[in-house]
């Protein structure tokens, strides 16, 4: 296998999943990701298709906030898909444990790849952390944490960036507590030589500007919250790159003064180590309410 095929093979998070063919992965990430959501839609009072943004994809759900108490915490979560795929109707997995734990959840959208570029997509992701604050402050929320699977920890981490920072005021700078990156790709440049550019048609020029491995500069924690967190967590049975990546990050975020906890999860592929995330006694789970409610 060359060095090009390896790369494929690396970012081809099917072929590491030991539950089912690779063939059979996504579709049985969709139908379970489907089936928890759908639970959480039917047990949890939510608004949907509430707007952040002007373009047709920039919508979002949330679940909880006319139930839990006026200064309950707020978790966004953003969907992966190697921004071309998913929705947030099959990524509310999440909410029920969340919910029952007194936290209210964001589920939004965003235009994919390639009717936008990956640039517009972050871009989206920008004017969703915006909009998002400012709607915490006027409702009394208390916090608010944001936190993504896949490319959803991407555009999640992309967060991390002076230019949006820099814009905040200090009351949204204060109630941004901080992130919970699952199995997320921080450095873009491996994908260059993979078919998963064939719809974000990245360039070499975008690659520094768009992967948190490098973009995150030294004036990033002068903006943050004084106790901002974040998790950095992988699988077991994701592929040695996605595990790299990971470990890669929570070493860059450390070196920027960054408080940064690292999670390996056992026994857990690139797509259950979400799903699992509807379970109220599983490993991640657990981590992500301590961390919010604490």
């Amino acid at each position: 296998m060359d060095s090009e095929d390896d790369t494929e093979n690396q970012y081809q998070p099917s072929r590491w999943s030991k539950r089912c063919p690779p063939d059979e992965a996504v579709p049985l990430h969709v139908k379970i990701a489907t089936n928890e959501s759908n639970v959480a839609r039917t047990t949890v009072p939510f608004k949907s298709n509430l707007r952040y943004g002007t373009r047709e994809g920039q919508t979002f759900d949330i679940y909880g906030n006319g139930t839990l108490k006026k200064d309950s915490p707020m978790f966004v979560y953003i969907h992966g898909g190697y921004w071309q795929y998913l929705t947030k109707e099959l990524s509310a997995y999440c909410v029920v444990p969340l919910h029952e734990a007194g936290v209210r959840v964001v589920v939004p959208d965003y235009d994919l790849a390639p009717n936008v570029s990956l640039s517009i997509i972050v871009q989206e992701v920008f004017e969703l952390a915006t909009f998002i604050m400012k709607m915490a402050k006027e409702d009394g929320v208390r916090d608010v944490w944001f936190g993504g699977h896949s490319a959803g920890a991407h555009l999640s981490s992309m967060l991390l960036s002076t230019e949006l920072l820099s814009k905040l005021d200090d009351d949204s700078k204060a109630i941004f507590r901080g992130l919970f990156l699952i199995s997320g790709v921080y450095n873009l440049k491996p994908l260059l030589r993979t078919t998963v550019n064939d719809a974000l048609n990245l360039t070499e020029k975008e690659l520094s500007k768009l992967s948190p491995m490098s973009s995150i500069d030294d004036q990033v924690k002068n903006h943050l919250n004084k106790s901002f967190n974040l998790v950095v967590a992988v699988g077991e049975n994701d592929s040695p790159a996605f595990q790299q990546q990971s470990r890669d990050f929570h070493e860059v975020l450390s070196r920027r003064g960054i408080a940064s906890k690292y999670i390996f999860v056992e026994e857990v592929d690139h797509f259950e180590i979400v799903e699992n995330l509807s379970k109220v006694d599983y490993k991640l789970t657990k981590e992500l309410i301590q961390l919010i409610t604490k």
